[in-house]
């Protein structure tokens, strides 16, 4: 029997929980859209819509990060980035790929148990951030 086992750092962020009720980075629960990376994380209630972020800036904060890949996670089912977010963000030399934000939670503790900079965009579950 092989039996797999997730190292992941103790000093970083581990995404332990992620339901209706939000996101649990760590010990705190985050409620609604949230930023995180390897090392740090914020509420985020500020960024437009999901379909309406196609500004790189309003992502500079978390950008001084340097991040090598941006996860994007789009809550219950996978929506593709924006074509001018995907395109500012390569520009930049950082990839990017989006997910349903279940699976984007379990690849961001795989890239940070792996020690890659990597940065979150978390969604919600429900639909309040698609911007229809």
């Amino acid at each position: 029997m092989i039996k797999f086992e997730l190292d992941i750092p103790q000093h970083g962020n581990v995404i332990r929980r992620y339901s209706r009720e939000g996101i649990q980075i760590n010990d705190v629960l985050v409620r609604g859209v949230c930023v995180v990376g390897s090392k740090t994380f914020d509420d985020a209630p500020d960024l437009p819509p999901l379909r309406m972020l196609t500004d790189i800036a309003v992502l500079e904060p978390w950008l001084e990060q340097a991040p090598d890949i941006l996860l994007l996670g789009t809550g219950s089912a996978q929506i593709m980035a924006p074509i001018d977010l995907q395109a500012a963000l390569l520009g930049r030399g950082i990839g990017v790929e989006a997910m349903d934000t279940f699976a984007a939670c379990r690849c961001f503790n795989v890239l940070v148990a792996e020690q890659r900079n990597v940065l979150a965009v978390l969604f919600p579950s429900d639909d309040s951030h698609l911007g229809e």
